[in-house]
């Protein structure tokens, strides 16, 4: 079983003397938020490049359960991705932040390719996103904020 942790990546091997170890990711990652395995080989992982107010969105993929990462080309714009659920090898949805350090928008990042591509969906009802979980191709749960003091948490329901 393989896991991963906020701002490094660690492997685990049950069959180890020592089961969590650390590996690398690639430089100029500032944080890995959160990441999805829907195989026992498949991993995403998303971040950033620097903090909420300059960062650009960074996407990573392992092959290999989790022992190496690769970057991959992040959603376009994108100002850091806080969560990924991916339902299967193809179907893969995130949420972050869209824009610039003066405004950044809560988006929906969607891929039907294994993070090959990505478009955007604008999340209207948010002042910031959350974690996202996809059970299945046709539906998601993502949390959120309606701002950020006072903090109003809510969960939202949607289709990918």
């Amino acid at each position: 079983q393989k896991c991963g942790a906020s701002g490094l990546a660690f492997h685990y091997d049950a069959s180890s003397t020592t089961p969590w170890s650390l590996v690398s990711v690639p430089t100029g990652i500032f944080s890995v938020n959160s990441l999805s395995c829907p195989s026992a080989t498949l991993c995403l992982a998303v971040g950033s490049t620097g903090d909420a107010e300059t960062g650009h969105g960074v996407v990573l993929r392992s092959l290999n359960g989790g022992v190496s990462w690769q970057r991959l080309q992040a959603p376009p714009g994108s100002n850091s991705i806080v969560s990924i659920s991916c339902v299967n090898a193809r179907v893969c949805v995130a949420a972050g932040g869209l824009g610039t350090s003066s405004y950044v928008r809560p988006t929906m990042f969607l891929t039907s390719n294994g993070g090959a591509t990505w478009h955007d969906e604008f999340v209207s009802s948010v002042e910031f996103t959350g974690e996202v979980a996809c059970p299945n191709v046709k539906f998601c749960v993502m949390t959120g904020g309606l701002s950020l003091s006072p903090a109003h948490g809510l969960i939202l329901g949607g289709y990918a």
